[in-house]
């Protein structure tokens, strides 16, 4: 009967439809993400000698504070740095 209430049947195709479409967006940003994560790495990784040196823009981004001092300023960093989180979660785990 048109117009009338949804039945089981409809109502399981729906459901159908709602899946496949939310499962087809999944896919897509999966796919979207997987793509682009591995054009990152294809940048960062990997020896070539013919490409250009970062700039120092490039290197302040991918490096932390330290790592661009050493890199680039000619720093230098202590040998065997321990952060005081690791050091009380070994004193813990040795306690």
């Amino acid at each position: 009967m048109p117009g009338g209430r949804i039945t089981a049947e409809e109502k399981s195709a729906i459901s159908t439809y709602v899946g496949v479409g939310i499962a087809i967006v999944l896919i897509a940003g999966g796919l979207y993400f997987f793509f682009l994560a591995q054009k990152e790495k294809r940048e960062t990784t990997g020896f070539d000698p013919n490409r250009p040196v970062p700039t120092d823009a490039v290197l302040k981004r991918r490096l932390k504070a330290e790592e661009y001092s050493v890199v680039r300023e000619g720093g230098s960093q202590r040998a065997f740095q321990i952060s005081s989180g690791t050091t009380r979660r070994l004193a813990f785990t040795l306690m």
